[in-house]
């Protein structure tokens, strides 16, 4: 539409107007990461810097270095594309993979017996592995073989190390071994006697080697006839058993008095029985009551028998007694007639 008026006659020389791209420039955002074993996100943000003509947008995505271990992957520009009026400048990121945390917890109220090995020492993995890995070594105590507690470690149990390892320890107990003793029956005395050196027992289970009993029973004090519980007293093996004690009676058996009476001397009959024949003796205290008594007078006869029977005054230690002993009486007023 360029016009000057008739008097001028316009020679037109022509030329070409370029329009040319828009430069934008896409700048990938920093601290963009992963947890390892994640997935990765839907889409890497990045930041424009310059305007995009109304009704224009972008296609396509940034993409990443291939790799999932932890590490740096630098955020590519990928399929992103204004197309082709625009001059796109890309300014790159990392793409952090960050390890996994997790805890590995060593389980709770893991013990054996004294003299038993060890189990294997187990534990759990919170937070979880990613499907393909797995762990190695495994996990250790503080060294003892005696009973009580003792702090398991981590050892030797590694994971990848795609993994923020925490451990939280446990104790280890070794428990005591259990030993029954059992107290041997019908142990006895008799009432005057000495206790024997020591009283008698078995056992069940089994000691470990260079482990052996220490100390001996006792008993109940008491001397009189009766019956007194055999008790643990100072028996022991050491501080790793644990004695289950089963105890018996000692029993002191009342002593049996011993009468002295020997057959008496051949009597003439109308001799009344008196203290010549009736004579027994015993070594303790007590009555004698005979049979026939004091002043019976016998038949005729030989081999006529006597008995006594002796009650002791201390009839708590002493059983009574009998004795029996044989008399001639004769016809006549001596030996002659």
């Amino acid at each position: 539409t360029l016009f000057i008026n008739s008097n001028y006659l316009i020679t037109f020389n022509s030329d070409n107007f370029e329009i040319t791209e828009k430069p934008i420039t896409v700048t990938a955002d920093p601290n963009q990461s992963k947890v390892y074993g994640a997935s990765d996100p839907s889409e890497f943000a990045y930041t424009v810097t310059g305007e995009v003509v109304s009704g224009d947008s972008f296609t396509g995505a940034l993409a990443r270095e291939y790799g999932e271990n932890i590490g740096l992957y630098q955020i590519t520009i990928g399929s992103l594309s204004l197309g082709s009026n625009y001059d796109l400048s890309y300014v790159p990121d990392n793409f952090n993979i960050v390890p996994k945390p997790v805890t590995i917890i060593a389980d709770a109220g893991q013990n054996k017996v004294y003299g038993e090995s060890d189990p294997e020492l187990t534990f759990t993995i919170t937070g979880g592995l990613v499907s393909g890995d797995t762990y190695s070594g495994a996990l250790s105590r503080d060294f003892g073989e005696d009973v009580g507690f003792y702090n398991i470690s981590q050892g030797s149990l590694v994971l990848p190390n795609n993994y923020d390892v925490s451990y939280e320890g446990a104790d280890f107990e070794i428990i005591a071994k259990e030993i029954v003793v059992n107290v041997e029956p019908n142990q006895n005395k008799i009432y005057g006697e000495a206790d024997p050196d020591m009283y008698q027992y078995s056992f069940t289970g089994t000691l470990e080697s260079g482990d052996e009993f220490s100390g001996e029973l006792e008993r109940e004090p008491g001397e009189n006839a009766g019956l007194y519980e055999i008790l643990l007293g100072s028996l022991t093996i050491n501080d790793n058993y644990s004695i289950i004690y089963n105890s018996d009676d000692f029993e002191i058996l009342k002593a049996t008095p011993v009468l002295t009476w020997e057959n008496p001397a051949d009597i003439y009959y109308g001799t009344e029985l008196s203290a010549i024949q009736l004579n027994a003796t015993s070594n303790v205290d007590g009555s004698f009551d005979y049979n026939p008594d004091f002043g019976t007078v016998l038949e005729i006869g030989d081999n006529q028998e006597l008995s006594v029977e002796f009650t002791p005054d201390d009839a708590t230690n002493y059983n009574n007694v009998q004795s029996v002993v044989h008399i001639n009486v004769l016809l006549g007023s001596s030996i002659g007639d």
